[in-house]
């Protein structure tokens, strides 16, 4: 996989990748999801200011998608 971010598709295709690993990375006992991810954006070249302001990007984005899920959920399966 070619990992260089060129253009516009590049650059949205590597968000999109490390949006998939934050959806799927809980983090370990020795890294948070922090620093998985932004070992993920470094790995394509990204500087370390830039890699951080990416991660922080993704993690706002996947903080919103479950507020988004758990607002879905709640209106469709309401307690009795």
């Amino acid at each position: 996989m070619n990992k260089n971010i060129t253009n516009q598709a590049s650059y949205e295709a590597y968000l999109n990748a490390l949006f998939i690993e934050a959806v799927n990375t809980q983090g370990t006992p020795t890294a948070s999801i922090d620093e998985i991810l932004l070992a993920k954006a470094m790995s394509y070249g990204r500087a370390v200011d830039e890699a951080k302001e990416d991660v922080k990007r993704i993690l706002n984005v996947r903080g919103a998608v479950n507020v988004l899920l758990k607002s879905t959920s709640a209106s469709l399966y309401k307690s009795v």
